[in-house]
């Protein structure tokens, strides 16, 4: 008697192989603290089931390594339409594709830790940006964060290994770089994302504009612009404290944390039941910038999620430019 097997879901078709990474660790008050080695094998059991196994390497010290020191993980998981649901063995909770993004809140168990998780793919899927905050209840107990590279015989391909060591490089050098050297010179990114509605239905894709005008060493103007299958503009202030940053209006008031590099956040609009919870990372030495925001209404539902990857440009006047529909010269 033959057993029937679930077809793959549409994010598992895009994240089986194997991840290697090497997140940063970071403490509550934003300090690094090391990094955790982790291969990450996504693909399916005898019976098709999706199983997720996660092997870590802690190299960090402190009252963390002893806490986040079990070297395996595992994960089956349940896709049941547009959500994943966490069965054990080690972990349980559950996850919702948006197209390239996964947000996920889970329990691992090990780690006695509950987590909330942002996975987003670029690079045509072979790329990863993760990130997961660790709670104890409602206290933040530490942040790890990173980018991962998929492959497949990493293994059997000495190439695919030196490929990997030198990523590990550029990671170990780049992780904990605080996102605040992003807010020193004026500018702006520019380019297209991905918008899903809140059941994770596919709505298009929208321009996105930030422009950015420092004031002083810690505070900078931000003019925000989304169009095409959203339409939002605003504009704030930002201030950093150390790792803290508040957004002060006249448009969007919260405020947020960086890790490393890593900058999570929580805005509230002004005159309206909307608040955008976000996070965004630099991914290369040319400031190209990760988004992921969600679009929350005051009910708590979830109405949109943004993503994509931004390209810098050096000037704030072309920002102006663009906004206005004129013609510019690139620098």
């Amino acid at each position: 008697m033959s057993t029937m097997v679930e077809p793959r879901s549409d994010w598992q078709r895009r994240i089986e192989g194997v991840w290697h990474g090497m997140p940063a660790v970071f403490d509550p008050a934003g300090g690094h603290l090391g990094f955790i080695h982790s291969e990450q094998t996504v693909e399916r059991d005898e019976s098709g089931a999706p199983v997720y196994r996660v092997r870590d390497q802690a190299h960090f010290d402190g009252p963390l390594r002893d806490r986040l020191t079990r070297s395996e993980l595992d994960l089956r998981i349940l896709d049941t339409g547009a959500s994943r649901v966490y069965v054990g063995r080690d972990i349980f909770g559950a996850g919702q594709p948006f197209g390239p993004v996964l947000l996920g809140s889970d329990y691992i168990q090990p780690w006695g830790c509950d987590s909330s998780l942002i996975v987003q793919l670029l690079g045509g899927g072979t790329l990863k940006v993760y990130s997961v905050l660790l709670y104890q209840g409602p206290a933040l107990l530490a942040a790890l964060h990173g980018c991962y590279l998929l492959t497949y015989d990493h293994a059997d391909s000495p190439a695919t290994r030196d490929q990997i060591a030198a990523f590990f490089t550029g990671e170990l050098a780049a992780a904990p770089r605080p996102y605040a050297h992003l807010t020193l010179q004026p500018g702006f990114w520019g380019g297209v994302a991905d918008v899903y509605a809140g059941d994770g239905r596919p709505l298009g894709q929208c321009e996105v504009t930030i422009a950015q005008r420092p004031l002083d060493p810690v505070e900078v103007e931000l003019d925000i612009t989304i169009s095409g299958s959203l339409s939002y503009s605003w504009r704030c202030a930002r201030r950093r404290h150390d790792h803290h940053y508040h957004f002060a209006g006249p448009d969007l008031f919260g405020n947020g944390a960086a890790y490393g590099r890593a900058l999570f956040t929580t805005c509230y609009v002004r005159g309206q039941t909307l608040k955008i919870v976000g996070r965004e990372v630099p991914l290369d030495q040319r400031h190209t910038l990760s988004v992921v925001w969600q679009i929350i209404r005051d009910d708590h539902s979830l109405e949109a999620v943004i993503s994509g990857a931004l390209e810098w440009h050096d000037s704030y006047k072309l920002a102006a430019q663009v906004r206005a529909g004129e013609d510019y010269d690139q620098p």
